[in-house]
């Protein structure tokens, strides 16, 4: 399901297919003057690094200096702080 998302999403306009980088592919989202950017593990389809995150609040905040931020998922049993 989540690889068809990406599909889906790559073809949307204003969405770029940059190419493989290292790690997955690398997609471009513009929105106005922002350039939002995931990369994603094809194998796995979970985005692995982007350079802008959605804030509690409904928006966003990110980074447009080709910085990203390394995103990890997993399972834990330990409870939030």
């Amino acid at each position: 399901m989540r690889s068809a998302a990406f599909r889906a999403l790559a073809e949307l306009p204003g969405v770029r297919r940059l190419g493989a980088v290292e790690g997955g592919e690398e997609l471009l989202i513009q929105s106005g003057r922002h350039e939002r950017r995931l990369v994603v593990d094809p194998e796995t389809s979970q985005v692995i690094r982007t350079n802008w995150l959605p804030t509690a609040t409904g928006g966003s905040m990110g980074m447009n200096s080709g910085f990203f931020i390394k995103l990890t998922t997993g399972w834990t049993d330990e409870l939030p702080r």
